[in-house]
């Protein structure tokens, strides 16, 4: 959001009505809360908008199948319609490198097969196709970012798992772990970055059509 407002766009934003919006309080945008579920307050939040930015998924360790689908598959659908619907100039879906599974080798090229491995994964490539389907058929302008870990400011997932894991390990006993020659390699991105990826996507044409990743710094992981 604040990438957008730096370069002089008027943004609305939009998330569920009950969700924590204090960090967008004093900044100059539009706050529209909707439920992305029903398709009625899909269609109205995209009405007067012409380039849209869709990052609205869920990605926790404990959800079910039925849960992941809704908040990864469905609403990406009730999305990418109400803006093919609205016709928007611009379409940036937020999917992910999870969509790949274990990439042999590492880092994947965008065209390496998706075999998702995670109930996150799966919902999540099956949201993106979803997308391109409607891309086809309705004319929708869509771009595909596929961001590896970002970390930076209001992340907390991936932070909770480095808090979560050493604890748990600690906890059955496990004192040392045995690591790789190397060390494990990483792909990270910071959320400011990937919000300018996000930006050059939804501005550059040529990336209509396509699907991108941003893999970030490769980075030894300590330990």
């Amino acid at each position: 959001m604040e990438e957008l407002l730096k370069k002089g766009y008027q943004v609305r934003a939009t998330d569920l009505p009950d969700a924590d919006s204090r960090f967008v309080e004093g900044l100059d945008c539009e706050l529209a809360p909707a439920d992305l579920l029903d398709r009625d307050q899909a269609r109205a939040v995209m009405e007067g908008v012409d380039r849209v930015i869709h990052t609205a998924a869920r990605m926790v360790f404990y959800l079910d199948r039925e849960s992941y689908e809704r908040a990864n598959y469905r609403v990406t659908v009730n999305t990418c319609e109400a803006a093919a619907r609205a016709g928007v100039k611009s379409f940036v879906h937020f999917s992910t490198a999870d969509t790949y599974g274990p990439p042999h080798p590492s880092p994947a090229r965008e065209d390496h097969p998706q075999r998702p491995n995670s109930l996150y994964g799966i919902m999540k490539t099956y949201g993106e196709r979803a997308a391109f389907g409607i891309h086809r058929g309705k004319g929708l302008p869509l771009s595909v970012l596929r961001p590896c870990v970002v970390y930076g400011p209001r992340c907390t997932y991936t932070t909770g798992l480095f808090l979560a894991v050493p604890a748990m390990l600690r906890e059955l006993g496990i004192r040392k772990i045995p690591l790789p020659a190397r060390g494990f390699i990483g792909h990270f991105i910071h959320a400011e970055d990937c919000a300018g990826a996000a930006v050059f996507l939804m501005e550059d044409q040529r990336s209509v059509g396509e699907a991108l990743q941003h893999l970030g710094r490769h980075t030894p992981l300590p330990g």
